[in-house]
């Protein structure tokens, strides 16, 4: 039985304001099901429910007070998160939750909510400037010339100019080339990682151009230095293209309590700066995690206040680095900020010995 249900973002800190979900209580007993569908009450809330556990559903009905399901702790299966797949099934007994259990989880994540908020981290656009100069790979959109204007996405290695602008090279003989060449407008969708929602994701809104000549050996140059397996760049049947930004949306966090959201135009992106420590990421934090995993989650305890089951180091640049947190047998994204902003890479390294020192004490 799929009903809607509404979660307070103050109970819930997993999931954040999207559109009103049906979902289904796989893991709640026929007891309380029917007594909800007894009561012939729709509750309706925009939230998304992908990461609402058991427990922050049973933290939503102690806020509340709703007596149709029950007395006390909603009865739920603790090991099984709450979930989105429509099914009337319901699961083996359950069995209650304590409230110290709950408060517990409650006081967690007030204090990460309260710790990202005064986290140090980049300004929109030096993020979206960064992550667009450090990936390799993205999606492009064009309207297709071939499926009567629907938008057509394509999977495309890409590179920056000197300015921060996106080249791409393209066969004469792939559908976006056809599509560029009749209407340049474009999107390019740059994810942070591909398979999490919850992390950052640059959209570039813009108008394609063919590279002139005049300008070729510069761009190619810069193609190259990112993609120097290329080969096919001199190719005489594929050209040489750049994405002129006219609208830039940033998004980041979606699908949790710490969403960020930003739209800006091509000129405030074009005069973003690039991190200049963001470059070093994967020597960085392949070390940490592989020498150092124990230090790192000491440091993300002392910085968040809290314990967690580990601490695996995924971005770093000037300000802070972003960690993978385990919680509750789950994964969950964090910023952990440097004291100071690091001059240079080995700066870096004086930062995170300041850390674990902090961590030591």
């Amino acid at each position: 039985m799929a009903i809607r249900i509404a979660v307070p973002l103050s109970t819930c800190p997993r999931v954040a304001a999207s559109a009103t979900v049906a979902t289904t209580w796989r893991g709640f007993s026929q007891g309380a099901q029917a007594s909800v569908a007894a009561s012939g009450r729709e509750l309706r809330h925009g939230c998304l429910l992908r990461d609402c556990s058991s427990r922050s559903l049973s933290r939503w009905v102690r806020h509340t007070g709703d007596s149709t399901l029950g007395d006390g702790a909603l009865r739920v299966r603790s090991s099984r998160p709450f979930s989105m797949v429509a099914s009337s099934a319901t699961g083996p007994a359950s069995q209650a939750i304590p409230d110290e259990k709950l408060d517990e989880e409650t006081k967690f994540w007030e204090q990460i909510r309260t710790h990202q908020k005064a986290a140090a981290r980049l300004s929109k656009v030096d993020d979206a400037r960064t992550l667009v100069a450090t990936s390799s790979t993205a999606t492009l959109s064009t309207i297709s010339q071939k499926y009567d204007g629907f938008p057509l996405g394509s999977l495309v290695l890409y590179a920056t100019d000197d300015s921060g602008r996106p080249i791409l090279v393209i066969s004469s003989l792939s559908p976006h080339t056809k599509d560029l060449e009749t209407n340049p407008k474009c999107s390019l969708l740059v994810a942070r990682d591909a398979g999490d929602i919850s992390d950052t994701v640059v959209t570039i809104i813009g108008d394609a151009e063919m590279v002139s000549d005049a300008e070729w050996a510069n761009v190619r140059a810069s193609y190259l230095k990112k993609h120097p397996q290329a080969f096919w760049v001199d190719f005489g049947d594929f050209r040489l293209v750049r994405i002129m930004p006219k609208k830039i949306r940033y998004l980041a966090g979606s699908a949790t309590a710490f969403v960020t959201f930003g739209e800006l135009d091509g000129e405030e992106y074009l005069a973003g700066a690039v991190d200049p420590i963001a470059q070093f990421t994967a020597p960085i934090a392949g070390h940490m995690n592989r020498d150092h995993a124990d230090q790192t989650k000491s440091i993300a305890e002392k910085s968040l206040g809290v314990k967690i089951e580990y601490a695996k180091m995924l971005q770093v640049d000037r300000l802070g680095f972003n960690i993978e947190a385990g919680h509750d047998g789950k994964p969950v994204k964090l910023r952990i900020p440097f004291p100071r902003p690091a001059q240079d890479r080995k700066d870096v390294k004086n930062l995170i010995v300041e850390l674990l020192q902090g961590a030591a004490s």
